[in-house]
């Protein structure tokens, strides 16, 4: 009975060390937003991202202008096809989920940079 307990005791020791250390990881996410426009089976959006399998998620890409407050870069998918609102609610699904946005891309181009 002795070795029957020690056995179940150190199975579950190791089962909540490799919990712990599963939990500590980061997997980090990049969804590209341009990739909506690829055509056919090429397109992937916000809908297609599974938010269970990442601990971060980030959207890009937003620009910034010369004063440093933020520029849409497609305000079309960002706003007027709720991008921005479908990418936050991912984390709704997973609430451990940390949502962030990249700043910068082809898009925002080094006009900016030069400025600051």
């Amino acid at each position: 009975m002795k070795v029957l307990t020690s056995v179940l005791l150190l199975g579950a020791l190791i089962q909540a060390s490799l919990a712990e250390t599963a939990s500590s990881k980061r997997v980090v996410c990049y969804q590209g937003t341009w990739s909506v426009y690829r055509p056919a089976n090429g397109t992937y959006g916000v809908a297609d991202i599974d938010p269970s399998l990442c601990t971060h998620l980030i959207y890009s890409f937003i620009g910034l202008y010369a004063n440093g407050s933020i520029r849409l870069l497609d305000p079309f998918l960002d706003i007027d096809r709720k991008n921005f609102e479908q990418f936050v609610a991912l984390s709704e699904e997973n609430p451990n989920l940390k949502v962030m946005v990249a700043i910068g891309g082809w898009n925002e181009g080094s006009t900016n940079i030069q400025s600051w």
